[in-house]
């Protein structure tokens, strides 16, 4: 994280949360993070990618991400997914 700061990207949590009735979680968990891997570095996920796929993982699931990206275009990304009900971002300094 610090030398991603020294090289002025930005590092994020994104905490996504689905709906609760949502269909095919892992489908929507992909879309996420391959829409974010596009925009960036992904360096963690809670749950594992493996329980992301296996939908192993209630109805959220969080991605530390390094972009150049900005808060609001990463927000405009994860929302434009369909079935995301809330989508949390703090920019850790």
């Amino acid at each position: 994280i610090k030398q991603a700061h020294n090289k002025n990207y930005h590092v994020f949590r994104i905490d996504v949360t689905l709906y609760k009735d949502c269909l095919l979680k892992s489908a929507r968990a992909f879309l996420v993070y391959k829409s974010l891997e596009d925009i960036g570095e992904l360096i963690k996920t809670v749950p594992s990618v493996e329980d992301l796929e296996q939908e192993n993982f209630g109805s959220s699931f969080g991605i530390m991400l390094i972009s150049m990206k900005n808060i609001e275009e990463i927000r405009a990304l994860i929302e434009g997914i369909s079935e995301i009900d809330k989508v949390d971002i703090a920019e850790i300094k």
